[in-house]
């Protein structure tokens, strides 16, 4: 608000309370010599008309006053209740013998506030009226005088519309009132004031303390009383005084030491212990508190970062011990069974053999008859000793048979046992097949039913390791293979253009993938293979599709089943931060059936990575390209591994042995092949497999450029095929490469041949009799016409290859651009039947598996998170300690900064929620799983960061700033400020690209801020309401307000009891002491007064270790100070000098904290080998080794030029990139130079200093990008024996160009806009050395911190360090401004522009650079100062480059 709209406040608010004030005195007390005796009663009188005024007109109060005023009583009391010392109105009426006639009526207060409103200043220049005008000036009219009216004239307080003649008896105005100039009565001063007559400096000539001068030509007249009461600003002298403290507004008492007054005090307030307080303090120093709060949280944050993946580790070393018990016990098992049937086998084969002799010799009845399936056959009772031995062995073994024995029995009768397995895991018939007996609930029961299921299933692999799906195609009904549901799809002339451009990208591709086979699609770049494949799973988007798509010969939607169908992408989309076990059990638990029980889920997550070959591996992190996790094949088979955990029906791959060696190849296809077996649908496109791996393919679809088939069926059949047409593969040739190659056009047919490359899609529709496009059927003629000569035509054009201007293909590009988008979120909502026939897990459920998921990813991350906290410190620490509370706008200053830093850190770190995610995201909304529940998972773990950043900051920020609100109000705007910017920063992360969102999220919150502070103009204020930074600064602003108690203001108190008994009578500030002398402590958060009233009128027991009771506390104090007591209180006063129950204080007992020695010492060994391994590091970076290689490479210079080249491109490649840096550059100057005006006060202080800002904030962000993305490659290209210098500085130079191009595009805007009197070359001088001194500092950032941590450094610096730059007192900071780039930049800022301010201006400009230590003549130290800071930034840069970042 403008100081106009502070007037209006102050004056709407002290009309209304002086009012009722003046009321109270409306008794006609007239008397003209009162006697002295009757003041005490006449005071009384007052006092309790006063009490009881404010219950009158709260209802008037509330209306006009609402808005700064919750509790009408308690600020009464606060401001006017002088009941605790009334000695100044005695003073007064002893002075004046006509007090009343003398003091204002409503219509004098109400013309002296409006007048005061309408003159637009804080001066005391009234309007004339009838007692002060042209010809009538009497004495009284002069500030701090008052006059009185007629002995004839009645006064009336209460007229409001009626301003009595008051002309005579003028003398100086009372002690405690004030008296303002151009009216002639007495207005009394609010409590917390200062009001003492004035006295006459003879060197100035001026009323002290007030700024007021005696009238000339009047010799009589002397310097009176207080003049005005206004705002703090311009009215500081009316104020009790910082470090001192007012018990009454006519006394000021110097703050003793051990406590501390503000501003406008009544009493001194104890300061904390460890806090110092020096006498005349206006503030206690509780920087002990914060730096014991930053030693506890740092040693927290320490212990955190060095143990926070323990928790995870721990829990997944017992699973694996679980799950290596569980394997031995099984195979152990498995052993047995198969010791068991081999002993079967034997005693079969020798029980057969006994029986063939024995029927040799007894009969040939015998002889004809079979073994039985027992163990041994029923003999004859005539046998053998021989055959007798062996059946009493056989009953000796059924007596005493082992407990392992019993259990291959038991697996031999019933294979549904506990203990036995069934492979099915099917979606309807799972609970039947589950094993009986026991419930299968811990996790070493899981682990042995997977298990048993995986030793079944290796043995069935062995039977039929060379069947293929037709082969098997009768074992499929035996429970012991189980068949999916089938998807079999079909496409019949199908044809893919791609929109706004007629371009084909697929033409006539017609075919069918089947069932329990893996069909292959290849063909040279540019043939549409990951086209087909994105067509058939429903995922070609921005093309026109025709043809027919048809699914087990229907006409129905690919997305009714992507239940079951599976799509595993080219990239490796994975989460790295989470181990190959964890990526693939959150796919199967989101994606398999909701009511599968856990031991199947489990069965199949085994499944998948025994055959993917991942048990080595299951429990590393998969890693990211930062940070090294399992190797590029084992992430491309965990990529698959998560479409196969969900037991898709169809199952599409894009390149998935790409990257993969012969082995992991082989292991990988004999993964899906086994998939194929249950009936799954599989195909894949492949880009040149081996020989051995090209046959384990079933089918092949071979694509030439275009789009076009070549072939389309069995991969036994295709060089059969091709030899039909006079195409051969020679000898020791891989047949794909050799049909790849004629298709590429780098081999040719052989001579017996008449085909050519672009005739063999022709070839393959007249040989399937295929409808032939008319563009081909010239080439289809030429083929029927073709003799045994090969015929070589042209290619045909395309018609429609019109040639455009510029501003057509332009128009076309976009008409194009915007076609594809609006298809594109088409595809999105796109709602479609389904048809899958599996009830997948709810949202309720899902939530709860991405809720596990997101809690083990930021568990894993917990090391970026301490960084976070730890700078969320030192910015609380910093801001608390240079942004101090100023009483005169309730520390608004700090708030501001506050709201910057914390949007600032909050925004960046929140942008890495979703902007990591986004592939993975796609990846898994496009398969089935929940939106909202992914959604909320995120957000959900976000809100524990809002909850506990608030903390974090704070607790560094408000005991190192100390402002008079509570640390839970500030807590709870802290809380609803980071949540708000949370939510921003989603819509950052999600619609824009990392930089674009990073530079947005440091935008804002400037931008937002300082239109937030704006007071002027109607457009910016409304917009200032969309805003959420001036929400949060006015909750900030008003929560420190309203701790500015009026109570505090009181100088002495005179507290009664009820019969009219005092129970205290003295300083305010010692209230407390004496009543904790008695043991009654005041509650935190409790307004005393209220508290002792509370326990007088009964309604507050005193406290328990208190022997005092209520109708006690009168006699106290007589006890006290030796004062009579009445006869009728000796008995209470014998009780209370016989009471022997004196309340024990005990002193705080610290507890020695119990050493965790082992944990410790292990803490010191872990970093005293970090130390070790670092010193090592750095040594070897500056190994020197004699080169013996015998090779000349390119020196320093050469190599800097090839660098430069290579920068270029990459920066041209990236032009879109800078074109946002230059728009949001643009967007910023238009923002600040509109709304930071030139204030001609402080020649532009403020726009400069947002400007320095803005423009180091954005100028670092983007620098980053520089250094931070290209840290490996740097590593590997140093390693190899590059020169370091040379990539440095080709990055630099090219940098270059941003730091001479930026300034323009910022001043652009900002000049012109904000119109300042420098001129257009000093401000771009100043912009261009900042720029270049910032992008250093970014450089030294990006090199030595990762991404995260970088940003958040690059956004706070800028901050603190202007923040630091604007600060005038102590001489700790000034030194320390001065190794600050923002104080030299700011400087040279202002110099620039002070220096066109002339003539008039002379001493205004004088004295602002005076107050700011600038001179004019030190524009060219200044400047020269940040490009020192930008050439020292860089050689540190490059120093950190070659230490601890070369490989």
């Amino acid at each position: 608000m403008t100081r106009m709209m502070i007037n209006r406040c102050l004056i709407s608010s002290i009309f209304l309370l002086i009012f009722v004030f003046l009321l109270s005195f409306s008794p006609h007390v007239h008397s003209q010599t009162p006697d002295p005796a009757l003041i005490p009663l006449l005071t009384q009188a007052i006092y309790r008309r006063l009490s009881n005024l404010s219950t009158v007109f709260e209802e008037e109060i509330g209306d006009n006053l609402g808005f700064c005023i919750k509790d009408v009583q308690r600020e009464w009391n606060e401001t006017f209740d002088f009941s605790s010392n009334t000695d100044f109105l005695a003073a007064c009426l002893g002075k004046t013998q006509d007090l009343t006639q003398r003091i204002c009526t409503a219509a004098e207060v109400k013309f002296y506030f409006g007048s005061f409103f309408e003159s637009g200043s804080t001066n005391n220049k009234l309007k004339l009226n009838k007692n002060c005008n042209l010809t009538s000036w009497n004495p009284g009219c002069e500030p701090g005088w008052a006059c009185s009216v007629a002995p004839s004239e009645q006064v009336d307080l209460k007229n409001s519309q009626d301003m009595p003649t008051r002309t005579r008896e003028c003398q100086t105005c009372c002690e405690g009132f004030f008296c303002p100039r151009g009216i002639t009565c007495m207005i009394p001063c609010p409590l917390g004031a200062h009001c003492p007559l004035a006295k006459l400096n003879r060197i100035t000539g001026v009323c002290d303390p007030y700024s007021y001068q005696l009238p000339p030509g009047q010799p009589n007249h002397t310097c009176g009383g207080a003049d005005i009461w206004s705002d703090i600003r311009s009215s500081r002298e009316f104020f009790c005084s910082a470090g001192s403290y007012c018990p009454t507004t006519t006394q000021e008492v110097p703050c003793s030491s051990g406590h501390y007054c503000r501003t406008g005090s009544t009493s001194e307030k104890k300061c904390f212990r460890l806090s110092s307080c020096d006498p005349n303090s206006a503030s206690q120093n509780i920087h002990a508190y914060g730096i014991m709060l930053l030693a506890a949280l740092s040693t927290l944050l320490i212990i955190f970062y060095t143990c926070s993946d323990q928790v995870l580790s721990t829990r997944e070393r017992r699973q694996a011990k679980t799950r290596a018990a569980a394997v031995r016990s099984v195979r152990e098992t498995a052993q047995a069974r198969e010791r068991w049937k081999t002993a079967k086998d034997a005693a079969k084969k020798h029980a057969i053999g006994l029986q063939t002799q024995l029927s040799r010799k007894f009969s040939r009845k015998l002889s004809q008859k079979k073994p039985d399936d027992t163990l041994l056959p029923p003999m004859h009772p005539g046998a053998s000793n021989a055959s007798q031995q062996s059946s009493g062995a056989s009953k000796t073994n059924k007596k005493e048979p082992s407990n392992l024995t019993r259990v291959m029995f038991a697996l031999e009768e019933d294979l549904d046992s506990s203990e036995a397995f069934s492979v099915e895991t099917g979606d309807k018939n799972t609970q039947k097949k589950a094993p009986k007996g026991k419930q299968i609930n811990t996790h070493s029961q899981i682990f042995k039913y997977a298990y048993s299921q995986l030793e079944k299933e290796k043995a069935l692999q062995l039977q039929n390791k060379n069947l293929t799906f037709s082969g098997v195609i009768a074992m499929a009904t035996d429970e012991e293979i189980r068949t999916r549901p089938m998807i079999e799809v079909s496409f019949k002339d199908l044809t893919l253009t791609l929109k706004g451009k007629n371009k084909h990208l697929l033409r006539c591709v017609t075919g069918k993938i089947m069932p329990g086979r893996v069909s292959a699609v290849m063909g040279p770049s540019g043939a549409g293979k990951t086209t087909l494949l994105n067509a058939l799973a429903g995922k070609a988007t921005g093309c026109a599709i025709t043809g027919s798509i048809l699914i087990n010969g229907k006409n129905e939607s690919i997305h009714s089943y992507r239940k079951i169908i599976g799509f595993v992408p080219q990239d490796d989309i994975v989460h790295g931060n989470l181990t190959v076990e964890e990526n693939l059990w959150f796919s199967a638990r989101c994606r398999l059936s909701s009511i599968m029980p856990k031991a199947d889920k489990v069965l199949v997550l085994e499944r998948v990575i025994e055959s993917l070959g991942l048990q080595a591996v299951r429990d590393s992190l998969v890693g990211t390209v930062e940070k090294r996790g399992i190797s590029g094949g084992q992430r491309k088979r965990v990529n698959v591994g998560l479409e196969m955990v969900m037991e898709p029906s169809l199952l599409i791959l894009d390149e998935p042995t790409s990257g993969l060696d012969s082995s992991s190849s082989q292991l990988l296809l004999r993964a899906l092949r086994w998939e194929a077996l249950e009936g799954v649908n599989i195909c894949m496109v492949v880009h040149q497999p081996s020989y051995s791996l090209f046959k384990m393919f079933d089918d092949l679809i071979l694509l030439a450029k275009g789009g076009l088939t070549v072939y389309h069926g069995s991969v036994k059949k295709v060089e059969e095929y091709f030899v039909g047409l006079g195409i051969s593969v020679p000898d020791r040739v891989n047949p794909p490469d050799h049909f790849i190659d004629i298709l590429e056009g780098i081999v040719k047919p052989t001579a017996s041949s008449d085909v050519s490359s672009n005739q063999l899609p022709v070839r393959w529709m007249l040989h399937n009799g295929y409808p032939i496009p008319p563009d081909m059927q010239q080439i289809a003629a030429a083929i029927a016409s073709s003799s045994s000569n090969p015929v070589v035509l042209a290619d045909i054009a395309v018609d429609g290859a019109e040639e455009r201007s510029f501003a057509g293909e332009l128009w076309q590009d976009v008409r194009s651009n915007v076609v594809l988008k609006r298809h594109y979120i088409q595809h999105n909502f796109l709602k479609s039947k389904d048809l899958s026939s599996r009830d997948t897990p709810g949202i309720f459920q899902q939530y709860k598996y991405f809720l596990g998921r997101v809690v083990k990813q930021r568990l894993r991350e917990a090391r970026i998170q301490v960084v976070d906290y730890l700078i969320l410190l030192l910015a609380g620490a910093c801001l608390g300690t240079l942004a101090k509370v100023s009483e005169e706008t309730f520390g608004l200053q700090g708030y501001t900064y506050t709201i910057i830093a914390v949007s600032l850190l909050c925004k960046i770190a929140a942008l890495r929620s979703f902007s990591l995610d986004k592939l993975i995201y796609g990846r898994e909304s496009s398969s089935g799983m929940s939106s909202l529940a992914y959604f909320l998972s995120k957000d959900t773990i976000d809100h524990f960061n809002t909850i506990i950043k608030p903390v974090v900051y704070l607790s560094m920020f408000y005991f190192f700033n100390n402002p008079r609100s509570s640390f839970t109000a500030n807590y709870v705007v802290l809380l609803c400020l980071v949540y708000c910017v949370t939510g921003i920063a989603y819509i950052f992360a999600i619609l824009l690209e990392p930089g674009p969102a990073q530079l947005w999220s440091v935008l804002l919150p400037v931008v937002f801020t300082l239109i937030a502070t704006q007071r002027d103009g109607k457009i910016v204020k409304a917009f200032a309401n969309v805003c959420y930074s001036k929400w949060a600064l006015e909750a900030f602003v008003i929560s420190n307000a309203e701790s500015y108690s009026l109570f505090k203001m009181f100088d002495d108190l005179i507290l009664l009891a009820k019969g009219g008994l005092t129970v205290y009578h003295g300083s305010v500030k010692k209230v407390e002491e004496y009543f904790v002398g008695l043991g009654i402590s005041v509650p935190d958060r409790v307004n005393p007064p209220d508290h002792f009233i509370d326990i007088l009128e009964g309604i507050v027991k005193p406290t328990a270790s208190s022997d005092v009771s209520s109708n006690q506390l009168p006699v106290r104090w007589m006890l006290h100070n030796g004062y009579p007591i009445p006869p009728d209180m000796q008995q209470i006063a014998a009780a209370i000098a016989s009471s022997s129950s004196n309340p024990v204080v005990l002193a705080d007992i610290a507890v020695d904290g119990a050493e965790e020695r082992s944990f410790a010492g292990e803490l010191w060994q872990d970093v005293r080998s970090n130390v070790v391994l670092k010193r090592h590091y750095i040594q070897h970076n500056f190994l020197k080794s004699k080169d013996l290689s015998s090779r000349d490479t390119p020196g320093i210079f050469q190599q800097y030029k090839y660098f430069l080249g290579r920068v270029v491109k990459q920066r041209l490649r990236e032009a879109r990139i800078q074109v946002v840096d230059y728009l949001i550059l643009l967007l910023a100057g238009a923002c600040l130079g509109t709304l930071a005006k030139v204030s001609e006060e402080t020649f532009g202080l403020q726009g400069y200093t947002y400007t320095i800002i803005a423009v180091s904030l954005l100028c670092k962000i983007a620098a980053l990008r520089s250094f931070s993305l290209d840290k490996l490659i740097y590593g590997r290209e140093s390693s190899s024996g590059m020169s370091s210098l040379a990539y440095f500085l080709s990055k630099d130079t090219i940098d270059h160009f941003n730091t001479i191009i930026k300034p323009v595009v910022y001043l652009s805007m900002f000049y012109f806009f904000n119109n300042p009197r420098s001129s257009f070359t000093a401000n771009y001088v100043v912009l261009l050395c900042l720029v270049y001194c910032v992008t250093g500092i970014a450089y030294i950032f990006a090199i030595l911190l990762e991404p995260g941590p970088a940003q958040l450094w690059s956004v706070l610096l800028p901050v603190v360090f202007t923040l630091i730059a604007t600060q005038r007192d102590g001489k700790i900071v000034k030194a320390f401004a001065n190794v600050c780039y923002s104080k030299w930049a700011l400087e040279a800022f202002v110099i620039s522009n002070a220096e066109r301010y002339s003539g008039v201006w002379l001493i205004t400009r004088c004295g602002f650079l005076l107050q700011y230590g600038y001179n004019v003549h030190n524009f060219g130290f200044c400047v020269s100062i940040l490009v020192l800071f930008g050439v020292s930034s860089r050689v540190i840069a490059f120093l950190c480059m070659v230490t601890f970042k070369k490989r």
